[in-house]
Formats: structure tokens, sequence, C-alpha cells
């Protein structure tokens, strides 16, 4: 069972750490914002790959407009996969996998994928409460599956986009 402490903590790590997304063009961080050591950094995940971008910049990007916001961080960057439209990440095969992270950016792009017990490995991790970021493809990721577990832990069903 997760603690209320735990809890609160990762409620923390998700807002601050969207709040340092959405707004790092906005928000500029002075030294005193800072954690004060290590211990008080947030364990960020980033699972990224798949079609349509380039993933090595939105990682990146990422991590320099959180830094930028003044949220302390040690980032871990899972970019695996490939660049097609269908692929398993080795990374959700531990049942454990969410566990060491305060929150989970999910940035991948495998609208093919369909395999249930795969996807139903991913969010059961955030039903158990590790807090995710989902950025832009992921929103349409698993599209193809018959499952609507995805679809569920977002909150909306996202099929495709128009290029812009």
């Amino acid at each position: 069972m997760t603690s209320h402490s735990t809890l609160s903590r990762r409620f923390a790590a998700t807002f601050l750490l969207a709040s340092a997304v959405l707004f790092s063009g906005f928000a500029s961080a002075d030294d005193t914002s800072k954690a004060e050591s290590a211990d008080d950094s947030l364990s960020v995940l980033i699972i990224t790959s798949g079609c349509c971008h380039d993933y090595d910049f939105q990682a990146k990007a990422i991590q320099m407009a959180a830094t930028k916001a003044g949220v302390e961080a040690k980032w871990t960057v899972v970019n695996d996969g490939g660049k097609g439209t269908q692929a398993e990440i080795d990374f959700y095969g531990d049942e454990d996998w969410a566990k060491p992270f305060d929150v989970v950016i999910h940035n991948e792009c495998f609208a093919a994928t369909t395999n249930p017990d795969y996807i139903r490995q991913i969010t059961k991790a955030h039903h158990a409460g590790v807090p995710a970021v989902v950025i832009h493809c992921a929103m349409h990721t698993y599209r193809d599956a018959e499952i609507d577990d995805w679809r569920e832990f977002l909150g909306v069903t996202s099929r495709r986009h128009d290029h812009q």
C-alpha cells in the first residue's frame, strides 16, 4: 500500500514537472527555489520513441525546461522501440518498472501496438499511484488496441490528428 506522504510527494512531483514543462517559457527560477540536496530531487522517467517526431530532442528539451523552471530532478530516459508504429519496450517487462520513480513522462508513439498484456502492464503502474505526464503522440498510442485500458488511463480517446 502506498503511504499518504508518498502519494503527496508524487502528486507534487507531477504538478511541478507538468508546470515546468508547460510554463517553461514563462517561468524563471532563482537559485533559492531549487532543492537543498540530491535527496530532495525528483526521480523522473521519460519513456520515449516511435514514429513521427524527434524524440531525442524532445527528451532533452523537457529536461532543460524543467531545469530552467527550478525543478531538481534525477532523469532516466528510455528511448527504445525504434521509429515505427509497433513496438514493445522491454523496460515495461519488469513488474515494478515504475516503482523507483516519482513521475513518469510518456512520450512514446506506437499506434499499432495491440498486445493487451503489455498495455495493461503499463497502465497498472499508474492505477497503483505512480503519476504520469502524457505528451502529444502518446495520446494516440495503442490506438489500434481492442482494449480501452490506455484510453481509460488517459481519460480521453484520441485516434489521430491532422498534420499541422
